[in-house]
């Protein structure tokens, strides 16, 4: 039985695919929400979060107009829209 606790612990892992943008966020707030040297306010803590949002919706943005750029580069795609 140890071997298979031990065999399992070999076996899963976690995979997170990520944005570019999510990855730099996730950085500084690791470092910031996580790691604090000191404990955080309850404002800080909801400031945290507030960005946290603004963040989420920057990526969702960039990722519109990505899509947006890349379809006009297409002639085809570009006159169905």
């Amino acid at each position: 039985m140890r071997l298979l606790g031990r065999l399992q612990s070999i076996l899963f892992f976690e995979l997170q695919i990520k944005t570019l943008f999510q990855h730099a966020w996730s950085e500084a707030e690791h470092d910031l929400g996580y790691k604090p040297t000191t404990v955080l306010s309850h404002d800080q803590k909801k400031r945290l979060a507030f960005t946290a949002a603004q963040a989420w919706g920057a990526d969702q943005v960039f990722d519109e107009l990505y899509k947006q750029i890349d379809l006009a580069g297409d002639p085809q795609e570009s006159a169905t829209h």
